[in-house]
């Protein structure tokens, strides 16, 4: 049987529909439109003007229009025969469609929707101040599965020392283990992000992440090769080169399915005040404004308290500070899922 034009495109719609859902694009169809997902990427497939139209907004569209291209390119399409041929059905009113008002669509756009957010948390504080645990312990309350969790260690191995510890009556389970070693070049983050999403992890803990900056083969230390090497000795040139690095691993973090833990190391922070030198604080040991780029960001003391410096959950209170646990995952989970 000959399909009619109507026909295939509407089979071009099913095509890409059911390809999205495969590949966990969270598409909606609204009439002869579907919208997708993909990151921070967003793909519209629509019927206009009796054809079968693609458009894209974010970083990677276009390589993603092309990938859509060739899928319905693929389709077994048929010859479709002359308009002609095919008469429009009678109307039936005997049993009429009641049309409900709705509100107009606004193409490129849909509802925001908390429930689609991923967890982006820093966790910054000095060296025994429970970074790793609290990051742990958080993630369980958010997953309930320590096979769900991958740990990221560039610590020397000592991400893998807490499985089996007893915490105020939760036991550390068997999560996943991967670690990196020097050079810590922020593609090697970058790769491991992508193991944990093809290994169907659900929360990713970077520990730490102070290692992409300052660590060897870090991008400061690239600076200072870059700097040295050039002829000008510019600092601010060595810069063109390596902030693009910061910034496709920054965006890795953000853009990534996978629920982030970010741990960074701090130090403390001086300020000059007039001939005196003053202590503001700890600081994350990591490119300014770093903890501008995440959802929650946590500070540690040594004593293993935590208080809110940055909290778009609006969960926590800077004033009031706590010791992570589970029941911290599973508010921030609340939050996220839209329940709070």
């Amino acid at each position: 049987m000959v399909k009619s034009q109507a026909d295939l495109l509407e089979s071009a719609l099913k095509t890409f529909f059911s390809w999205a859902k495969q590949k966990q694009l969270q598409p909606a169809r609204k009439g002869n439109k579907i919208t997708a997902f993909k990151g921070t990427t967003m793909v519209t497939v629509a019927v206009e003007n009796g054809e079968v139209a693609i458009s894209t907004i974010g970083v990677g569209g276009d390589e993603l229009k092309k990938e859509i291209e060739d899928l319905l390119a693929t389709q077994n399409a048929p010859d479709v025969a002359p308009e002609e041929e095919f008469e429009d059905p009678p109307i039936d009113m005997s049993n009429p469609i009641k049309v409900e008002s709705v509100a107009p669509a606004i193409s490129g756009f849909r509802p925001a929707k908390r429930s689609a957010a991923k967890l982006r948390l820093g966790i910054a504080g000095p060296a025994g101040s429970g970074k790793t645990l609290s990051a742990l312990l958080i993630g369980f309350g958010i997953t309930s599965d320590w096979s769900k969790i991958g740990l990221v260690d560039t610590e020397n191995g000592s991400g893998e020392l807490y499985v089996g510890t007893q915490i105020n009556g939760t036991k550390v389970g068997d999560y996943n283990v991967l670690t990196l070693q020097a050079p810590y070049e922020p593609k090697k983050y970058i790769d491991a992000i992508k193991l944990a999403e093809e290994a169907g992890l659900e929360l990713l803990i970077i520990d730490s992440l102070t290692h992409a900056w300052a660590g060897e083969g870090g991008l400061l230390d690239l600076h200072g090769k870059l700097t040295d090497s050039s002829q000008s000795k510019n600092s601010w040139a060595a810069w063109r080169q390596v902030t693009p690095k910061h910034s496709q691993l920054i965006e890795k973090l953000l853009t990534t399915k996978l629920h982030v833990i970010v741990t960074v190391r701090s130090k403390m922070a001086y300020t000059q005040d007039g001939k005196n030198v003053v202590k503001v604080g700890m600081e994350p040991i990591f490119r300014d404004g770093i903890e501008y780029e995440f959802t929650t960001f946590f500070d540690m003391s040594i004593n293993h308290l935590a208080i809110a410096t940055k909290d778009r959950t609006n969960t926590f209170s800077a004033d009031n500070p706590f010791m992570p646990s589970p029941e911290t995952g599973q508010r921030i989970l609340r939050w996220l899922a839209g329940d709070v």
